[in-house]
């Protein structure tokens, strides 16, 4: 980021009065609230850049000490100064955070280095609280480690060239403009590969299992072979295999016996147990395949929604890395949405599980007079912003492949929707959202 866009910056933090948040939605990205305004920070090493967005961009949550680091000391803290750190391209917020018995005066660095580009909040002693990236003696000179005193950075020996920038709150929004372009492609690759990959693989596995109809043949076969033995047991002297027998048409039937089995008797035992397991086989191959099925249908609706949507946000539903979401089921789709876990049906069987899981107070959503996914956003008494369920409703369309038509989302609380027969439903006191 250049030195004379942090300077401007700097100038224009310096006429709020208030840090109302400042929080992560993504793994370098932050949005900072000054007073009622939104400010974007990406602190990726070497691509770290400031905008600002029309439309409030979600994430997921994050819990690490950092995080919780800044919503303790950065909720509604009284901003005292903003400055960078002489010819560094540092930025520093100066402000007050009010707890019930005492109050503290701390530091928050925004540092744009390059390789070290990092984020820390320091108290009034320079002491490191806590940091985005923590940077031990073996990696630098410079420690970035909690409880441990921050070394200032020597400054640069050429003064950087001073440009004077006369709107900077316009060169924010072209920033967001020339990024949002170049990361949806980049996100939509990225997801798009990741998806037929997945799609790949669930068609191989269907490919690969076994034809119901070998099967009932097989089934078939073994069910006469135990027939015809125990049928013929009282006319049959003494054992060997391969055994040539009649069936009940006339034809000959050569039936050959496993090495472990040693008595005729004992083979129509064995020939009926692998006839029953064969059926189950059956059974359970019909759940296989309408299981991978629906999985490989709902991958073309998820491939055909990225391939439309224009929004960054919404691709981010694909990528979520799930090991920090434990409470994540797989008996349906599931993702977050600013906070909120939401989840989707993908056939029939899963809209009937997601209904069932659902509590009374999470929000029901469904296209309407549309058959489609049920969706979930798992609130509870907590009620989201009517942002995050508008873009929950464009995602349910998305999904079910109507994205790009003039639709109408229902959604009320679970508690006012009735199961009437398997995933068919009828409910009351809806809201409506025109897509």
């Amino acid at each position: 980021m250049k030195y004379a866009t942090l300077q401007a910056l700097s100038q224009l933090f310096s006429s709020y009065k208030t840090i109302y948040s400042l929080r992560r939605l993504e793994d370098n990205l932050f949005l900072l609230i000054l007073d009622f305004d939104e400010f974007y920070i990406d602190m990726t090493k070497g691509n770290s850049r400031v905008y600002t967005s029309k439309e409030r961009l979600l994430g997921s949550p994050y819990n690490a000490p950092f995080d919780v680091a800044l919503s303790k000391y950065c909720t509604r803290a009284k901003l005292l100064s903003s400055s960078l750190d002489g010819n560094n391209r540092i930025l520093i917020l100066s402000f007050l955070h009010q707890s019930q018995y005492k109050e503290q005066k701390l530091f928050l660095h925004f540092e744009f280095t390059g390789r070290y580009t990092n984020v820390i909040l320091l108290d009034e002693n320079h002491i490191v609280l806590e940091a985005l990236r923590h940077i031990g003696e073996n990696r630098s000179v410079r420690i970035v480690k909690p409880q441990k005193p921050l070394t200032p950075l020597p400054q640069p020996l050429t003064p950087p060239k001073i440009e004077k920038i006369e709107n900077i709150k316009e060169v924010l929004e072209q920033e967001y403009d020339l990024l949002y372009a170049k990361r949806l492609e980049e996100k939509r690759g990225v997801v798009l590969k990741s998806l037929e990959k997945k799609l790949a693989l669930n068609q191989e596995i269907l490919h690969s299992l076994p034809k119901i109809e070998e099967l009932k043949c097989e089934g078939e076969k073994y069910s006469l072979w135990g027939s015809l033995l125990l049928s013929n047991l009282h006319t049959l002297s003494y054992f060997h295999s391969p055994l040539t027998l009649s069936d009940y048409e006339g034809g000959e039937v050569e039936i050959v016996f496993p090495e472990k089995i040693y008595s005729f008797s004992e083979g129509a035992n064995y020939f009926f147990a692998q006839s029953k397991k064969t059926n189950k086989k059956i059974a359970n191959l019909h759940l296989q395949v309408e299981n991978l099925h629906s999985k490989i249908t709902f991958l073309h609706s998820q491939i055909n929604f990225a391939k439309q949507t224009q929004d960054i946000e919404d691709l981010q539903i694909f990528s979520q890395k799930l090991q920090k979401n434990k409470e994540i089921k797989k008996d349906y789709e599931s993702f977050f949405i600013d906070g909120f876990k939401v989840s989707v049906g993908k056939n029939a069987k899963e809209n009937v599980k997601l209904l069932q899981d659902a509590k009374a107070d999470d929000l029901w959503l469904h296209l309407q007079n549309i058959p489609s996914s049920h969706m979930i956003i798992h609130c509870g008494k907590k009620a989201p912003r009517e942002e995050m369920i508008y873009k929950s409703a464009k995602i349910l369309a998305g999904l079910n492949g109507v994205l790009d038509q003039r639709v109408v989302v229902d959604y009320t609380k679970r508690r006012f929707v009735k199961i009437i027969q398997g995933a068919n439903v009828v409910y009351a006191k809806q809201k409506s959202l025109v897509l």
